[in-house]
């Protein structure tokens, strides 16, 4: 069968990131609203050097620093914060993020410049996973469309297929 081809989700996805196809069949609260991401805290032993990664990562600076927190200039609606915390990372994580860029080759050399590093454990599939210093795993996800199968397989970057699951 080739490659991967197109998904449905895929396409949806893509939609929705870009803004188009509003919310339909949702319920929306009393007043008629839906409520809205205000921040992604990560979790992390050391908030310092996270908001460093991560500041350096996305192009935003620490802004301020609250008890266990240390937060990053808010850009594009969304907040970023990281709060010191006891437990260690264990297990991949449930929910992650997926950066957009035009070099995904460079991309990589700078986040393993920046002190992070390709994810190990998802070798078999397309996306490109990389972990932040503390090992939170992340995407990088070309600009454009990206096809991926029903499986929720994709192929660009140079890595066979990986599952849209994973991480």
């Amino acid at each position: 069968m080739g490659g991967p081809r197109p998904g449905a989700g895929w396409t949806v996805w893509r939609r929705a990131a870009r803004g188009e196809g509003g919310l339909r069949g949702y319920d929306r609260g009393v007043d008629g609203s839906f409520a809205a991401i205000s921040h992604v805290i990560v979790d992390c032993s050391d908030p310092e050097r996270l908001a460093s990664f991560w500041g350096a990562l996305l192009g935003r600076a620490v802004v301020a620093r609250t008890g266990p927190y240390v937060w990053l200039a808010r850009e594009q609606g969304v907040g970023m914060g990281f709060q010191r915390v006891a437990e260690a990372k264990v297990v991949k994580n449930r929910l992650h993020l997926d950066l957009v860029t035009r070099d995904l080759a460079a991309e990589r050399r700078r986040v393993v410049e920046l002190g992070g590093h390709e994810a190990t454990g998802y070798e078999a599939g397309g996306f490109v996973v990389m972990a932040d210093p503390e090992g939170n795993e992340f995407c990088l996800i070309p600009e454009g469309d990206v096809d991926v199968d029903d499986r929720g397989h994709a192929s660009y970057g140079g890595q066979g297929t990986q599952s849209v699951n994973a991480p």
